[in-house]
């Protein structure tokens, strides 16, 4: 999806189905090493918006899960524009 975006920050916004202006003008990408519960949200989440819908995807039809709570040291953070 940061490819299909070509380092358009909206249109990124768009296809993960944010709210605009939400990532910022330099938002990063966490990976995870090992995401422990990964479960279909329910939009009860901290952090779920008003464009949330059910299904596990995105507006923007991209796959979403939820994992429990990731703990510091066990994952790295790259930014997305360089």
């Amino acid at each position: 999806m940061i490819g299909q975006s070509n380092g358009n920050i909206s249109k990124l916004e768009e296809i993960l189905g944010l709210e605009k202006g939400i990532l910022g003008n330099n938002p990063v990408r966490i990976d995870v090493d090992n995401p422990i519960g990964l479960r279909l949200p329910d939009g009860n989440e901290l952090g779920a918006n008003p464009l949330w819908i059910p299904g596990g995807r995105t507006k923007g039809g991209i796959l979403e899960a939820t994992v429990n709570q990731i703990q510091q040291g066990t994952y790295s953070v790259h930014y997305i524009l360089k």
